[in-house]
């Protein structure tokens, strides 16, 4: 964008381009325009966008799975946690009551 005018000129309270109010109203004319998409419509648009719903509705139902799963797999750490913190899990073989084995 180019424009012939002065900075200091829009400062200007007195000049044409702030209103009374001291705000600066700015009008853009387009003079040129540029095609960004075909103004076709092809049947395999409809492929493309039921393609792309599909693929998002299957991320979508997979981030779910993997939200449950984790969300699973935190509890089953927490209760294994707590098991070990309570003495019920270990490797320590010293606790186990052997008084049941007879020979």
């Amino acid at each position: 964008m180019s424009c012939n005018c002065q900075p200091t000129s829009f400062k200007n309270p007195e000049g044409p381009y702030l209103d009374a109010d001291q705000k600066l109203t700015i009008h853009v004319e387009w003079k040129e325009s540029h095609l960004l998409s075909q103004s076709n419509y092809s049947k395999y648009d409809d492929i493309n966008k039921r393609h792309n719903f599909q693929m998002r509705k299957e991320v979508n139902a997979l981030q779910s799975e993997n939200y449950s799963l984790e969300k699973q797999l935190h509890s089953y750490q927490q209760s294994i946690s707590i098991a070990h913190a309570r003495g019920s899990i270990g490797g320590d073989q010293s606790s186990v009551n052997c008084s049941n084995y007879s020979d």
